[in-house]
């Protein structure tokens, strides 16, 4: 492995590791049974399906992006990889390495390292873009006159703006295609978060836990993480504190949405036991070779 790789997520970690403490010490300490008690038959299941359906919605954006770009992949093998990307990002410092394998496969398997990044980048940009733009939104209601919405809000536009040249190729209809499934993968993550509040008893299923589900999904885009972890509490606290329900609460909901999340993903670790310079070549190469 990389040393830089191995510093860079040993000081992420560390990190991590330091956001928890503070937030520990300025909220209080968190009950991590209540967290835990949204483990249960109903929740899992629950998160699993919504885990598929995340997936499935990736994979189909990712694949409508990369034929702007001239790469053909199926349907199945889009999934497949973007499964398995997120359970790396869930389990991996920075929550990137499984997108980073997804461009690396794409250029083994025979596609121009410009088209396989350019792909896995406008994918995911579409996506942050519409969660960072919905956590701008939220923050308006909370300090309309401050400034940190305002960032946010910039944050949103720049990484609209960093997706362009990997959307620029697309027909109006598809990238108001690519737009609807961002916002389409954002509303289940958020139905997970409102599972978490209501499963917990933290928070009930209104507004409240939608907006700080909302700023929460957000603080997730943050680079700076432990599979999620860390930056995302953050802001579910800093939320829950401005919607008055008490930062100690928003953390406790976040931390049950983050072992729901974990749940979510676990089957995408089947992708690490498929080939995917096999698969690619035999199921995307294939069928580019055979497109019109």
């Amino acid at each position: 492995m990389n040393s830089r790789a191995v510093i860079s997520g040993i000081a992420q970690s560390l990190a991590v590791a330091l956001l928890f403490a503070l937030l520990w010490r300025r909220f209080g300490s968190v009950d991590l049974g209540v967290a835990a008690r949204v483990l249960n038959p109903v929740t899992i299941l629950a998160s699993l399906a919504l885990g598929a359906g995340g997936a499935t919605v990736a994979g189909l954006r990712w694949r409508v992006v990369a034929a702007g770009l001239g790469d053909t992949m199926s349907v199945r093998s889009a999934v497949l990889r973007c499964y398995e990307a997120a359970f790396l990002n869930a389990v991996l410092p920075g929550g990137l390495a499984g997108d980073a394998l997804r461009a690396v496969r794409r250029g083994r398997a025979g596609q121009p390292w410009q088209s396989s990044l350019g792909s896995v980048l406008g994918e995911r940009l579409c996506g942050t873009a519409v969660v960072v733009g919905a956590a701008a939104a939220t923050l308006f209601r909370f300090t309309p006159g401050g400034a940190l919405p305002w960032i946010v809000a910039g944050i949103a536009v720049l990484a609209l703006a960093a997706a362009i040249p990997s959307l620029r190729r697309l027909s109006g209809q598809a990238v108001a295609s690519v737009l609807a499934l961002s916002v389409l993968g954002w509303a289940i993550y958020l139905t997970m978060f409102l599972l978490a509040a209501s499963s917990t008893g933290l928070l009930g299923p209104g507004q409240t836990a939608f907006q700080v589900g909302c700023v929460a999904l957000g603080g997730m885009s943050v680079p700076i993480n432990l599979g999620g972890w860390g930056p995302r509490e953050g802001a579910a606290a800093y939320a829950a504190e401005m919607a008055g329900v008490g930062g100690a609460t928003g953390l406790g909901v976040s931390i049950a949405y983050g072992l729901l999340a974990l749940v979510s993903v676990l089957p995408g670790v089947c992708g690490l036991f498929v080939s995917g310079r096999q698969h690619d070549l035999g199921a995307d190469v294939i069928a580019e070779h055979q497109a019109p």
